[in-house]
């Protein structure tokens, strides 16, 4: 994943968007707080998040599972803001060092590449001076129309 420019400078040319993009973690946001920036021009997606005490893994720091699951679902909503309803097929993640609780963080998500029925997507946490905590890259499966329709019916009667 290539670096964009700082992340002040991102989020500065990025619109914030409804954080209801998430179905997996919604009942995660007001415990972490997210806010969710897209950048159109250059496909990425932000979460800017602040881990709290119910994100614990080891004590003082956040569970990495977490950490997965917000990369994990970052890089779907990117798909999906490109017009793109899709579920992982692969998902690798490098943990480089213990993310501490209640500072803020960063998911940045990039698109790499699409074709036709797959999306190749990155994803990276980090604090405000851009060092990286954890790192990851996903393949993502289109899902074929007649499992869009069901998923957008079942979503629409969650809400």
């Amino acid at each position: 994943m290539q670096q964009k420019g700082d992340i002040k400078s991102i989020i500065n040319s990025s619109s914030v968007i409804p954080s209801n993009l998430s179905h997996w973690l919604k009942g995660d946001k007001e415990k972490v707080g997210f806010i969710h920036y897209y950048n159109e021009k250059q496909r990425i997606l932000i979460w800017e998040f602040r881990p709290q005490s119910n994100t614990m893994g080891a004590p003082g720091y956040c569970h990495g599972g977490f950490l997965t699951s917000i990369m994990d679902e970052s890089m779907g909503s990117l798909a999906y803001l490109n017009g793109h309803i899709v579920m992982s097929a692969y998902l690798q993640v490098k943990f480089r060092d213990p993310v501490p609780l209640n500072q803020v963080y960063y998911s940045i998500s990039e698109l790499m590449r699409i074709d036709s029925k797959r999306i190749q997507a990155e994803c990276r946490i980090t604090d405000k001076e851009n060092k990286v905590y954890a790192s990851s890259s996903g393949l993502f499966i289109q899902l074929p129309d007649e499992m869009v329709k069901n998923v957008v019916a079942n979503y629409e009667r969650d809400i």
